[in-house]
């Protein structure tokens, strides 16, 4: 959260190379869309989160605490996708099994999911879910993203239960998804 990474920039460029060399990428596809494959048991769940931030610049932030929010002063925080990437990193450093793909340029309109999608669905069809760490609200567990269904209301209740195991946050399903949610 402490760099503004606003896509195509040499903040995302450096960020990017700090993650496919630190978590060892297996594959860095033609959109620029970063893959670690962590399977080890036929795992069929894909994690995905994005490497750009919506932010009028590029660089580090300014950040403030004001008692109750952490804000970046003169523009915007970028947990939008930094708290998903935390998370994706989180998961690799300590050994989760599944796949995982780092997309680009999603907040110009998906283009790096968008180029996977299109080029490469042999590999998805290898998937039983995917799970995006990228949420705008606190607790949500997205079931449909622009009024169309993603995942069953099972599902959403079961990664819910699972998410909200040793917690104090309380995840629930919505139906408020807005674009890649």
């Amino acid at each position: 959260l402490s760099v503004s990474r606003p896509d195509g920039s040499v903040e995302e460029a450096k960020f990017v190379a700090w993650m496919a060399t630190t978590f060892h990428a297996t594959l860095i596809d033609g959109a620029g869309n970063i893959h670690f494959d962590r399977r080890t048991n036929g795992e069929r769940t894909l994690f995905t989160a994005h490497s750009d931030t919506v932010a009028h610049r590029g660089g580090p932030n300014i950040i403030k605490h004001d008692g109750r929010f952490w804000r970046a002063c003169g523009d915007v925080l970028g947990a939008d996708d930094g708290a998903g990437i935390a998370l994706m990193a989180h998961m690799l450093y300590t050994g989760v099994s599944g796949y995982f793909c780092l997309f680009r340029s999603e907040e110009v309109g998906g283009a790096g999911s968008k180029w996977l999608a299109d080029n490469m669905p042999d590999l998805l069809m290898q998937f039983d879910r995917a799970i995006a760490f990228d949420r705008a609200g606190y607790y949500d567990v997205i079931t449909h993203q622009a009024g169309v269904r993603c995942c069953s209301d099972e599902f959403a209740e079961a990664l819910a239960h699972q998410l909200n195991k040793g917690g104090t946050v309380e995840f629930k399903p919505s139906p408020d998804g807005v674009f890649t949610d």
